[in-house]
């Protein structure tokens, strides 16, 4: 599958395999895997995902693209439907507006505390008669 490879001198290219030279590939959008693009700036280096359709409507720096979730409990934090940072445990989260985007929704929440910041998504589970 084709991915975004940026050189460390800051060109790009989508490629199937590793290039010669120095550099890093950057993953496809968690949200609806297209391959996403890069802008040079004069404040850095941002990606973003070209899709229209999709929930990621954003430009993030390229270390925060790649950017994982490591060591948070995600099954915690799912069970107890969200009401704390997954990260230090606060109760002091704000969100933003919701999008909604190919039967997802999602809400940018971010810590008051720690100041970290992720998406929760939704899904459409059910229906009832008003």
């Amino acid at each position: 599958m084709p991915k975004l490879w940026i050189w460390d001198n800051g060109d790009s290219a989508i490629l199937d395999m590793p290039p010669l030279g120095n550099g890093q590939w950057v993953d496809n959008c968690k949200f609806c895997g297209d391959v996403p693009t890069v802008i040079h700036t004069k404040t850095g280096s941002y990606i973003f995902c070209v899709n229209t359709d999709c929930i990621n409507n954003k430009q993030y720096p390229i270390e925060k693209w790649n950017q994982k979730i490591d060591g948070i409990d995600k099954k915690k934090y799912l069970d107890d439907d969200g009401d704390h940072c997954p990260y230090c445990g606060s109760l002091y989260l704000t969100g933003e507006p919701t999008n909604i985007s190919n039967g997802v929704l999602s809400q940018e929440i971010q810590c008051s505390e720690c100041e970290k910041t992720w998406l929760d998504l939704y899904t459409l589970t059910d229906i009832e008669e008003v």
